[in-house]
């Protein structure tokens, strides 16, 4: 009996991506990998073209297309979220994009190496076709996670990955609302490889992760999974003390008066202390809110194929 792989692509406004990616993965899963039987899961995230019209139209053509369409947009990871409770028959699972970035060509390598013993194999971006500015504000994200978290996430990943039924079920397991896929696929840990993959170029359309997106991913990031960062707010304390040790050397120069010097070196290293800790507190508690609240991370309005 063949193994079934659940193809789980959020999408998003990808009106024009949809047929080249639906050709594409049938292209190489009825070719090198047709000892698998497969579906090719597409989660429209609310989008506001014609991908969910289009879509519905693909399933003609290929009937292994099967359709979940959120209610509105709920965001990249919980269109993700939607995808994976819809493939819970499955027995291997791959999650990508529906830009091309991520070619469905590169599957049959990470399928490779899950028959190689592994669990959970990433594929990890070679290069960016992005600016400077955006390259620099990810290389930053991924440093500050990383620390934060003090889990092994994979710098430069993408979502594109393969699994098994074990990482899939201890991935499920996990309720929390506001759900951020690196850090709980990190902490689940199990037989883990990585192999590059060289991303395109988008095949249409333009990026939906801007600033603002990037930024809020990094406050759900931390907020989710910053274990690390009390301890990092002691070191900071701790330098803090030093330094203020050091500034009581300063009247002794000549360069500041005692009184000033204190002052002014207290006031405004211990304030800005105070709101880092704050802002940490109220980010948690907010996350913790929302948690307690038990509302759904998302709403499903129809599928069709299941």
């Amino acid at each position: 009996m063949k193994q079934q792989l659940d193809i789980i692509v959020p999408v998003f406004n990808e009106e024009q991506n949809i047929r080249p990616l639906c050709q594409r993965v049938a292209a190489v899963m009825e070719g090198q990998l047709s000892d698998l039987d497969w579906r090719l899961i597409l989660v429209d995230d609310g989008s506001s073209d014609g991908s969910l019209s289009l879509i519905r139209e693909m399933r003609a053509s290929y009937p292994q297309v099967k359709l979940v369409a959120l209610s509105r947009n709920f965001g990249h990871h919980q269109a993700i979220a939607a995808g994976l409770e819809a493939a819970e028959d499955g027995d291997l699972f791959l999650l990508m994009d529906g830009d091309l970035q991520d070619p469905p060509e590169e599957i049959p390598r990470l399928y490779e190496q899950l028959l190689a013993g592994n669990n959970l194999v990433y594929g990890i971006r070679a290069e960016r076709h992005v600016g400077f500015f955006r390259k620099q504000l990810g290389m930053l994200f991924w440093s500050l996670i990383q620390k934060a978290s003090g889990l092994p996430i994979p710098a430069n990943q993408s979502i594109l990955r393969i699994f098994d039924k074990h990482v899939y079920q201890a991935v499920m397991q996990f309720q929390e609302t506001e759900k951020f896929y690196a850090g709980i696929f990190a902490f689940v840990g199990f037989e883990v490889a990585q192999i590059e993959i060289k991303r395109d170029a988008r095949h249409s359309g333009v990026s939906k992760y801007n600033a603002g997106k990037l930024i809020g991913l990094t406050l759900t990031a931390l907020s989710s999974f910053g274990d690390q960062i009390p301890r990092y707010l002691l070191i900071l304390a701790l330098w803090v003390f030093l330094i203020s040790c050091a500034f009581l050397f300063l009247p002794f120069l000549g360069v500041l008066g005692l009184a000033t010097s204190l002052i002014l070196f207290w006031s405004g290293l211990l304030t800005s202390l105070l709101i880092a800790c704050l802002s940490l507190l109220a980010m948690l508690q907010l996350k913790s809110f929302r948690q307690t609240t038990n509302r759904p991370g998302y709403l499903v309005k129809e599928k069709l194929g299941f």
